[in-house]
């Protein structure tokens, strides 16, 4: 009788190559119990779907983490009370942050000084996971961070979670905004992103929620990307000179949402833009084919229709139809298509 096979075992060398390709939260559930891989997990690439970087927070994935201050006889300190100590400092630039709004060296103190805080806090890493919808506490940092600002620490987390790294891939790479809500509570609108120096990302989706940038932090945020030219670049409709840069103008697809400017198509030259919660779409999209533009040139948008308006948008999708057609006559037979990504 032949003896048992035993297991094969992968060499050093191959566990490191598919640690590397392994999702964000397996990664994170290895090294949890292995803790002698830490080093080597933390100079692989990460590889996401989602990296979602805010003023206060950042998502890989489904999992969002950020701080919570906390102390013993309430869950956590109301923000109100933390404006006079925790966010007076929230302007201060540390090393790689990434600053909108306001320019990049506003202010700098690299050794920010440590006071006892109003209260006798705990400063404690939270993740909220999204599928499922869970809150869990990670842990609490170490006591010296208790008496820094929230963003030192918020820094460490952000360091410890993608920090010294050759390269991140991520599907979609999202700068958000605080929330109207949320700046009337934090005591004002502060936009700065703690990013860890040098850091790089290979994205194929660039996307800034309830804001946008200017041509001048296009130019920070090429330092960031990699070389590959994005997929889509998502941004609201704020301002016209940012779509003469070289990231917009490379990028296969502009989305753009409304936001405080008109759309106007002869001020953006790009080969495919798609709006998206314009309310006058299909007059902007006949607009568009009644002008002159090159063949490979394409112009979409989405909107949702409700019952009473349903057959309004339909005779509008048949006159879009009847405009094509026309200008493929036009065009000496070339092929002109009609957009069917009509969302009803």
């Amino acid at each position: 009788m032949d003896p048992p096979e035993m297991p094969k075992m992968l060499t050093q060398l191959s566990s490191i190559c598919v640690l590397e390709y392994l999702s964000w939260e397996r990664r994170q559930y290895i090294v949890s119990q292995y803790p002698e891989i830490r080093k080597a997990e933390k100079s692989l690439p990460l590889h996401l779907d989602t990296l979602r970087i805010a003023v206060d927070g950042i998502q890989l994935n489904e999992a969002i983490y950020h701080l919570v201050r906390r102390i013993s006889y309430q869950n956590s300190v109301p923000y109100k009370k933390l404006i006079q100590w925790d966010l007076k400092n929230r302007h201060e630039v540390l090393p790689g942050d990434f600053c909108v709004g306001f320019p990049q060296g506003y202010i700098f103190n690299q050794k920010p000084p440590t006071k006892n805080p109003p209260f006798a806090w705990t400063t404690v890493l939270q993740t909220d996971l999204r599928n499922p919808k869970s809150d869990k506490i990670l842990g609490y940092l170490p006591s010296v961070y208790d008496k820094l600002p929230i963003h030192v620490a918020f820094k460490k987390v952000v360091n410890g979670l993608i920090g010294n790294r050759p390269m991140i891939y991520t599907k979609k790479l999202a700068f958000e905004h605080l929330s109207i809500w949320d700046a009337e509570e934090r005591g004002g609108v502060s936009k700065i992103y703690r990013l860890p120096v040098d850091l790089k990302i290979q994205a194929e989706i660039l996307k800034s929620c309830w804001f946008s940038f200017s041509y001048d932090e296009l130019d920070v945020i090429s330092t960031i990307l990699g070389p590959k030219p994005l997929k889509e670049f998502s941004t609201q409709l704020d301002n016209y000179e940012i779509f003469t840069h070289p990231i917009i103008l490379n990028s296969e697809k502009l989305v753009l949402w409304c936001g405080r400017m008109d759309f106007d198509h002869q001020r953006i030259n790009h080969r495919h833009i798609h709006l998206k919660n314009h309310w006058r779409i299909t007059g902007l999209i006949e607009e568009w084919i009644g002008s002159d533009h090159d063949v490979e040139m394409e112009f979409s948008g989405n909107f949702k229709a409700v019952d009473k308006s349903y057959w309004t948008l339909k005779a509008h999708e048949e006159m879009i139809k009847k405009m094509m057609y026309l200008k493929k006559c036009e065009s000496g037979g070339r092929k002109v298509k009609p957009d069917e990504r009509f969302v009803f």
